[in-house]
Parts: structure tokens; C-alpha cells; sequence
């Protein structure tokens, strides 16, 4: 099988986001409508993690998150349990 060639594969690294630690113990339940592209949030079962972008209106609407361990997910906020560390 001479000739033939395996395609070239680049894996790209996923961009990395600076993610502050959150303290727990701050933590208050958030409103969708209150979500906003770069807050920082919680969400109980994928941790911390920074909102990089919204889509849709009322109840579809979704937010796409990077989180520090599980990586990016889009969450349908009507669902979503999030939170934000109060100051």
C-alpha cells in the first residue's frame, strides 16, 4: 500500500479563559434575564465558568459558557441552575 498517506491532523489546543476562583459560601441564585456575555457564574454540576455568548429570546433563550473543568457548553437558561459569587 505504498502511496498512500494518512491525512494530516492538527488538534487545536481549546483556548484557555482566566476563571477566578469562586468562594462557595458567596454564592446566590441568578436570574436568566440577568445573564450577561462575560459574567462570571456556578453552575452546580460543571463548576465555574464565564459566559462568552447569548442567542434567543424568553424561554429559548441559551447562553454559551466555557467552564474551568468541563470545558464549553450551551446551556438553555430557563433550566440552567445558575449562580453568581455575591460581593
Amino acid at each position: 500500500m505504498s502511496g498512500l498517506h494518512k491525512p494530516a491532523i492538527t488538534l487545536n489546543k481549546p483556548a484557555t479563559i482566566d476563571i477566578p476562583a469562586i468562594d462557595r459560601s458567596k454564592l446566590k441564585p441568578i436570574d436568566s434575564n440577568q445573564v450577561v456575555p462575560g459574567m462570571i457564574i456556578f453552575h452546580p454540576t460543571f463548576g465555574a465558568g464565564k459566559v462568552v455568548n447569548l442567542e434567543g429570546l424568553g424561554v429559548q433563550k441559551k447562553a454559551k459558557v466555557v467552564f474551568r473543568e468541563g470545558g464549553s457548553r450551551t446551556l438553555l437558561l430557563k433550566f440552567a441552575k445558575l449562580y453568581i459569587q455575591a460581593d
